[in-house]
């Protein structure tokens, strides 16, 4: 079975920060990097760029792209089709064109961007499964550490928690954004 087919086991005895954090393969902030690198991804491009074939119920999760539509979770335990037309060659063109058939749509994908920083934020996401790749092919070729995989798989885990929070971000932009108190001024 592939990794996303995986059922979760409950790791037995550690915690799973701990077994995580001793992965050679993990850095500290694993959560926010693998999160990073999910938030957007389609069926398409995981196809695409990995070069593995997943279905509608694949447990990639990933940010919904109508995260404005009301009573829509933020984070979807599947990632989704993208829409892409097959007409055009590249990826490139594939993604220049989604994003121009939505653009009028004002709350679709990344509502606060405008069509440039949406373009840019498909090639910047494209260039981080590209250079992905080279891991994933490298740790296909390793032993699969049952412990590790079914913590990431786990709903607790942080990978998780930050697609609600990167989900939050994107619908409510600023939320996060800590702005400096204006100084009353001093007496002299």
């Amino acid at each position: 079975k592939q990794w996303y087919q995986r059922r979760v086991r409950a790791p037995q005895g550690r915690q799973c920060p701990e077994i995580l954090l001793s992965s050679p393969y993990l850095r500290e902030d694993y959560g926010a990097a693998i999160a990073h690198q999910l938030h957007s991804i389609s069926i398409e491009d995981i196809e695409y760029y990995f070069g593995v074939s997943v279905g509608l119920k694949n447990g990639i999760p990933t940010v919904t792209r109508d995260i404005m539509e009301p009573n829509t979770p933020r984070v979807l335990p599947d990632a989704t089709r993208a829409d892409y037309d097959s007409a055009f060659l590249t990826q490139a063109m594939r993604q220049i064109d989604r994003e121009l058939r939505h653009m009028d749509e004002s709350d679709y994908a990344l509502p606060s961007y405008t069509i440039l920083e949406k373009i840019v934020h498909s090639f910047h996401m494209s260039e981080l499964w590209a250079r992905s790749k080279a891991y994933y092919d490298a740790l296909s070729l390793e032993p699969i550490d049952e412990e590790v995989c079914s913590c990431l798989l786990s709903n607790d885990s942080d990978v998780k928690a930050h697609l609600e929070l990167l989900g939050l971000k994107i619908k409510f932009p600023g939320i996060t954004a800590v702005e400096a108190a204006p100084r009353a001024a001093t007496p002299a």
